[in-house]
């Protein structure tokens, strides 16, 4: 169970959801918003889903999600999120019901208002093909490269966190020890001799104990992570551009069954049979009259369909694709400053270690040959 609080312009609202809700307001998203990119939430895991680390990730991912929707206004604000986010039923198939189906108009209404400032925008013989190159050239090779990113930068994470956890452990299990136990074996005793155990050097243990603490800091790591996220969403702003794929299959089907009626209303008109008056106990201008409809009907399919099809191509091309586009960079920007600041710290604690030990009166006054 997951607690979604917060406040906006409708004043605080609070609300217990499960993950599986999570998954059933995305796909209603979806359904209801054509073309816009629905942030992913984080994957489904059959067995160990109640393992400490994949719940904690779980848990950032969907703060992710209700963060990411709560910055695109329309979406935030729809009728739809709010009922999410705000109804105390905790039937949540019950409180979506109304919302899963929407009728073409109803979407070309909202988009009409929501996307007003697309109207400007030309569409044109390059616009479709520019979908289609970003999504097969960019998109698709990007997914392929990211993947073998996320393997190496999840060793490296490994790596570093490693490194600093194991020359903490070196002062504590290796340094110390070595001279309780072997340098005062061979001279008796570790007065006056003592680097790593030098009482008159507190410095070089809390040196230590913050390379310890730089072991645990997400630095590194945090590409992984965002690497994984990255995958994700490149997935969703998939699904988004799928969409117009899924709605220009509908208007072809449309046009097909315009065309279809039509040829079979110039038969029933001439006399001729077709495969459909053969067993039928309609008189011909019973079958012509509901041809007729039907052609009717399939005409203003058609028209919806085209309206549609060039709305999602407009918000594809000019709100989604460069949204993505602008959000990516910013984001890897911040992500890098975070972690430079986070390895100049970590960096910081090896240093102070290393010159503590170095600047030990009792190695200064060591011969060494």
């Amino acid at each position: 169970m997951y607690t979604i609080q917060g406040s906006d312009k409708h004043g605080e609202f609070k609300v217990i959801r499960r993950y599986s809700d999570f998954d059933k307001i995305r796909s209603v998203l979806q359904v209801r918003w054509l073309g816009v990119y629905i942030p992913p939430l984080p994957p489904k895991k059959a067995v160990n889903n109640l393992d400490t680390e994949f719940v904690e990730k779980r848990l950032h991912g969907l703060h992710t999600f209700c963060k990411s929707v709560s910055r695109v206004y329309h979406l935030h604000y729809s009728e739809e999120y709010q009922a999410f986010i705000r109804s105390p039923n905790n039937d949540v198939d019950k409180l979506l019901h109304p919302f899963q189906k929407i009728k073409h108009k109803e979407i070309i209404a909202k988009y009409t208002t929501v996307f007003a400032h697309l109207a400007e925008k030309e569409l044109n013989s390059k616009t479709i093909p520019k979908i289609f190159v970003f999504r097969m050239m960019y998109l698709s090779k990007l997914k392929e490269k990211l993947k073998s990113y996320k393997k190496y930068s999840k060793r490296v994470g490994k790596a570093r966190a490693n490194y600093y956890s194991q020359l903490a452990a070196f002062h504590e299990k290796v340094g110390v020890p070595y001279e309780r136990h072997v340098i005062s074996e061979i001279h008796g005793h570790t007065q006056g001799k003592s680097l790593f155990d030098d009482p008159s050097n507190p410095q070089l243990d809390e040196a230590a104990k913050k390379m310890a603490e730089s072991a645990t800091r997400k630095s590194l790591e945090n590409i992984y992570e965002y690497i994984r996220e990255k995958l994700l969403q490149i997935e969703a702003l998939s699904e988004a551009i799928d969409q117009r794929d899924k709605y220009h299959a509908m208007r072809s089907k449309a046009q097909d069954k315009h065309k279809s009626e039509t040829e079979d209303l110039g038969k029933v008109k001439s006399g001729k049979f077709t495969m459909k008056t053969i067993f039928s106990k309609k008189t011909a201008d019973d079958e012509i009259t509901e041809i007729s409809r039907n052609i009717s009907s399939a005409t203003k399919d058609i028209e919806d369909l085209n309206m549609l099809n060039d709305m999602i191509t407009l918000v594809l091309a000019y709100h989604t694709i460069p949204k993505f586009i602008k959000s990516n960079l910013g984001e890897f920007a911040k992500l890098l400053r975070n972690t430079g600041e986070t390895e100049l710290i970590s960096l910081s604690s090896v240093e102070e270690y290393w010159n503590c030990l170095l600047g030990n009166e009792n190695l200064q006054k060591t011969q060494i040959d």
